[in-house]
C-alpha cells in the first residue's frame, strides 16, 4: 500500500467503524483509537471453529467473546448498530450479564438478529430484552427467528422486520400481545414486514 493511501485510511474515522467480535484484542483497541468519536457497527458472531471445537476451546472461545463484550460496554454510548448472529445459550447468557451492566445505549438506533433462535429460549429472550432497555433509541429491527414468544418490542420502532422460520406458533405464541405491543408503539411506523 502507498504511503499516501495508508495515510488517507488512517486519516478516515468512518473506515475504522465497523467493529467485529472475531478482532483480536490488539486490533480492537486500534479501530477504536482509530475511529475516534465516531458510530460503531458492532458485529457480534460466534468466535471462529466455536462450533467445531473440543469443549476446552469452546469455553475459551466464548470468554474471548465476554472480553470483546466488556471492552466494547466502555463505549457503548457510540454504538448505532448491532448485529447479533446465533450463539450457544450459555454464551447468551454470560453475555446478557455483560450487557446489564453497561451504560444507556444512547445512539443505538438499528439492531438486527440472524439465524434461528428461538425466542422461547429464556437466554435469548433476556439478552433481547436487556438491548431493549439499554437502548432507548432503536429505530430499526430486523429479526430472523424461529418464534416470537417473550419478545419486547422498544416502543420507539419505526422500521420492524421479522422473519419468522419453522414456526410452531401453536401455544407458545401470543398473537393478541404481540398485536397490543405494536398497537402501544408510539410514533408512526414507517415500515412492517
Amino acid at each position: 500500500v502507498c504511503r499516501r493511501f495508508r495515510n488517507v485510511t488512517l486519516s478516515l474515522p468512518n473506515m475504522w467503524c465497523n467493529i467485529s467480535s472475531n478482532l483480536q484484542q490488539d486490533a480492537l483497541q486500534l479501530c477504536l483509537e482509530r475511529s475516534g468519536s465516531a458510530g460503531l457497527y458492532i458485529l457480534l458472531t460466534p468466535v471462529r471453529d466455536m462450533y467445531s471445537s473440543p469443549m476446552s476451546v469452546k469455553e475459551m472461545r466464548a470468554k474471548q467473546l465476554i472480553d470483546f463484550m466488556a471492552s466494547m460496554i466502555k463505549v457503548g454510548e457510540r454504538w448505532t448498530h448491532l448485529h447479533v448472529s446465533k450463539f450457544e445459550e450459555d454464551t447468551l447468557e454470560k453475555l446478557t450479564e455483560v450487557l446489564s451492566a453497561a451504560p444507556m445505549l444512547s445512539n443505538l438506533m438499528q439492531v438486527s438478529v440472524e439465524g434461528t433462535y428461538t425466542l422461547r429460549s429464556k437466554e435469548f429472550a433476556s439478552f433481547f430484552n436487556e438491548i431493549g432497555k439499554s437502548a432507548a433509541r432503536i429505530h430499526s429491527l430486523e429479526l430472523d427467528v424461529k418464534d416470537l414468544f417473550c419478545l419486547k418490542l422498544p416502543s420507539t420502532i419505526r422500521r420492524l422486520s421479522i422473519t419468522i422460520r419453522y414456526s410452531t406458533f401453536g401455544s407458545t405464541f401470543d398473537g393478541p400481545g404481540f398485536i397490543s405491543q405494536l398497537q402501544s408503539i408510539t410514533g408512526l411506523i414507517e415500515y412492517l414486514r
